[in-house]
Formats: C-alpha cells, sequence, structure tokens
C-alpha cells in the first residue's frame, strides 16, 4: 500500500472513531438526561414504545390531555415557557395555534406578545384545545394572578374540539344545548357517521397512497428515503442532534417558505391526483397549500355538531369572562383564522380562482366570524381579530405560513397576531385597558 494511501485508510478509521465516540457520548447523555433524549429523538421513531423520549402530551382526567412537564420545551407545569412562574401580568389560552407549531417556544404569539406588551406572559395552550378547555383550565390560570386573560379562538376545529369535549367525552355537560330538537339533529348526524372517521379518510387521502385502505396504509408519499438513511435516521443520535440543529435554524428564520423550486416542483409532484384535497398556491413568490376538504368537517355549520360546538364554544367565552371579571381579571378574545380565510382576498383574485370547497369553508368561516362578533357584543365580551392585519401582511408580500399542507403560521404570522392584541392594549377605551371591537373583517367577495 502507498503512503497516500496508508493516509487515507488512517483518515477513515480516525473518523469512524471519532463519529463512534460522540455517537456513544450522545446515547450516554440521552439515557441520562430525559429532556436530551427528548431533543434528540430519531424522527422515524417518534410515538413508538422503545423511544425513551418523554411525550409531547400526558393523560389527563379533565382536559383528555394536557402537555407533559418531562418535555424539554415544557415547563414543571408541563406549558411551553422557559419556567413556571407565580405571578404574570397576562395569561395566554388556546390551542396549538397559540401553543406554537412551526415556531420555537420564543417565536410564538405569546412570547412576542410579552415583548411588545412588555408584561410578563403565561402560555398555557395546547394543540386539541378548544374554549372548552380554556375554560376548564381557568382556574389554573387565574393561580397566576393576571390581569388579562388573553383567549385564541380558532375557526379551524375549536367548534368540532368544543362539541367533542362536551358530547363525546362527557365534560362540562352544563354547556350542551338543552333543546330536543338539537339533540335529536345530532343523533341522525352521528348515524351517517363520525366526523373524526370522515377525517381521518381525509387525512390518509392527503398524505397516503389514495389507493390504500387506511388501516393497511403504512407508508407516506414523502417517504422516499433510502433503506440506508432510515436505519441511521432511527438508531443515530448524532444524526438526530445534526437535524435538532437544521430544524432550530430554519424555526429561528422564521420557518420562511422555502425558495427552492426545486423541492415546490416535487411537492406539487407528489399532491398530482390530489386536488381535492390537497390546493397548491403559488401568487408573487408565496407558495403553501390549501386543505379546504379537510377543513370543511370542522367548520361545516350545517352539521348540528359543529353548529352545537359554534354555541357551546360562544358559551364558554362568555364563562371564561365572567369568571375572570368575577376575580377582577380582564379577558380578551382574539380571531385566528385559518389559512384559507387568510389568503381569501389573494385567491379570489387569482388567475385560476377558489375551488368549490375553499369557496364554501370560507363562506362558513365569514358566517362563523360574523356571528361571533354578535354574539360577544351583545354579551359584551371584549375581542380582536387577528385577519386584516394577517391579510395586509400576506398582500405585502409577507409568507406567514409555510409551503405545505400545514395549516400553523409560522414565526412571522404569530408576530402578526401578536401585534394585533398588543395594539388591542394599547388602545384604551372607557374604564377598561382591554376593549378592541373595531377591527370587524370588511368582505371580500
Amino acid at each position: 500500500m502507498t503512503q497516500r494511501g496508508k493516509r487515507r485508510v488512517f483518515a477513515l478509521i480516525f473518523t469512524a472513531f471519532t463519529l463512534m465516540l460522540m455517537e456513544g457520548a450522545l446515547h450516554t447523555l440521552a439515557l441520562c438526561s430525559p429532556r436530551v433524549a427528548d431533543l434528540l429523538k430519531a424522527s422515524w421513531r417518534a410515538g413508538q414504545n422503545d423511544d425513551p423520549a418523554p411525550a409531547l402530551m400526558i393523560p389527563d382526567d379533565l382536559l383528555g390531555h394536557r402537555p407533559n412537564p418531562a418535555h424539554h420545551e415544557h415547563d414543571e407545569q408541563g406549558f411551553r415557557n422557559s419556567r413556571a412562574a407565580e405571578s404574570v401580568a397576562i395569561v395566554a389560552l388556546g390551542d396549538s395555534q397559540t401553543y406554537g407549531i412551526n415556531a420555537t417556544p420564543d417565536n410564538t404569539w405569546p412570547r412576542h406578545l410579552e415583548r411588545f406588551a412588555g408584561k410578563r406572559t403565561y402560555n398555557m395552550a395546547f394543540g386539541g384545545y378548544g374554549p372548552v378547555h380554556c375554560l376548564l383550565l381557568l382556574p389554573e390560570a387565574l393561580k397566576h394572578k393576571p390581569e388579562l386573560i388573553v383567549v385564541g379562538f380558532y375557526a379551524g376545529n375549536d367548534l368540532y374540539d368544543c362539541y367533542k369535549l362536551v358530547h363525546l367525552c362527557g365534560q362540562a355537560p352544563e354547556l350542551a344545548t338543552a333543546s330536543s330538537r338539537i339533540v335529536d339533529e345530532i343523533a341522525v348526524a352521528k348515524s351517517r357517521g363520525a366526523i373524526a372517521d370522515r377525517i381521518e379518510r381525509i387525512c390518509a387521502a392527503m398524505y397516503f397512497d389514495l389507493h390504500s385502505p387506511i388501516a393497511t396504509v403504512q407508508k407516506p408519499l414523502e417517504d422516499d428515503a433510502s433503506f440506508l438513511r432510515r436505519t441511521v435516521s432511527r438508531h443515530s443520535r448524532l444524526y438526530a442532534l445534526l437535524r435538532a440543529v437544521k430544524d432550530r435554524i430554519f424555526l429561528d428564520q422564521g420557518g420562511v417558505t422555502p425558495a427552492d423550486d426545486a423541492q415546490w416542483r416535487a411537492l406539487t409532484a407528489r399532491l398530482n391526483g390530489r386536488e381535492t384535497f390537497c390546493e397548491p398556491f403559488e401568487q408573487a413568490g408565496i407558495r403553501t397549500v390549501f386543505t379546504s376538504t379537510y377543513r370543511l368537517n370542522a367548520l361545516n355549520l350545517d352539521d348540528p355538531r359543529i353548529e352545537e360546538g359554534f354555541e357551546i364554544a360562544i358559551r364558554s367565552l362568555i364563562r371564561i369572562r365572567d369568571e375572570a371579571a368575577a376575580k377582577g381579571v380582564e379577558t380578551l378574545v382574539v380571531f385566528i383564522p385559518t389559512k384559507e380565510y387568510a389568503y381569501r382576498a389573494a385567491v379570489t383574485a387569482s388567475k385560476h380562482g377558489p375551488s368549490q370547497a375553499y369557496q364554501r369553508l370560507t363562506a362558513y368561516e365569514e358566517a362563523m366570524w360574523a356571528e361571533t362578533r354578535s354574539r360577544l357584543d351583545q354579551s359584551d365580551v371584549a375581542y380582536v381579530d387577528a385577519t386584516p392585519r394577517m391579510r395586509a401582511a400576506l398582500a405585502a408580500g409577507t409568507s406567514l405560513y409555510l409551503a405545505e399542507r400545514d395549516g400553523h403560521p409560522h414565526e412571522s404570522g404569530y408576530r402578526e397576531i401578536a401585534f394585533t392584541v398588543s395594539e388591542a392594549l394599547n388602545r384604551p377605551a372607557g374604564s377598561s385597558n382591554y376593549v378592541v371591537r373595531e377591527t370587524a373583517v370588511t368582505s371580500d367577495k
């Protein structure tokens, strides 16, 4: 063997030995620290029983589920804050749009609000939580002695979450409608099939093989990784560390819509034939994918279960205001639109125009927000709408959502929601510090 060849062999052996040492060190750290294990968990193994990383959530008798305090992004009470606090100025309640999917913990809208308003803000939101969950969490929130409770009300699935928790999980039964007509209509609707089953079928069509039954679907279309990459990603902590660093850089940059044309072409090619469920949209460099058919299931106001969910949501918001006021605490509801509704003006003006499902979805949402404003006005519940500011940002060419099917904003979108709330806090009216109702959405039909 030549001297040059020997040097190459030595370099390979040295590199392999170094990688093995690093891998061993990371495995040891993961065994010693659940938070490190959670950070380094392999994406291919997420959710499997042999994964030592703490789960994102744990069962809860009252809420159904709650965030896990052992997760590395959660505080000792389980919520997405750097640490728990005995006393804060603002508590934010809501679902995953307030929890902050697609953003780092420092870039959720409650954290932006803390910086904009200069008031300590505690985030008690979590995925799958609707207004009923917020009501059930209120006693826990009030223990933090806030001046203000801000409730994120999301059009995308909060109505269904309210119906589900009350009618299917049996929590807060006093919020259910007593009308025998509504009860009979819900029974008829349930006999035609569960909303959850319909959503599951649509998700299978959105993400998996269109021709495979849901029960036998195993491989997402996105899974084009080689056997070697799958093996490494399942077992290598070093690979997981590099992926975590990459994801953190991506999220710190605000999850900006990828400028890579090849990635966008690859995604749209994978979605070919799925236009009923996934609608790619591109305009002025902003790219995303709408999922109107999926969203319709949780916002179809002609379904008595969703109609009931709306009534439960309104009752919950009013009770939150009443119970908070009894403790001398203000309440502000922030309206968070679906991605489809935020883009409505742009899609309507686009060359191809909106699909039928998109038109139905946004029409339902417009009706829902109009009725919500009317009902909250009647009950003197303060609210503010993030839609106008988000639409203005989109019109100015700012990307607020990822170039994919996910319906959560990224950092830029969360910043707009936080600005909306911050502006409300800086516009006092009468004796209240937090009253805003003048930001109603203007129809763009």
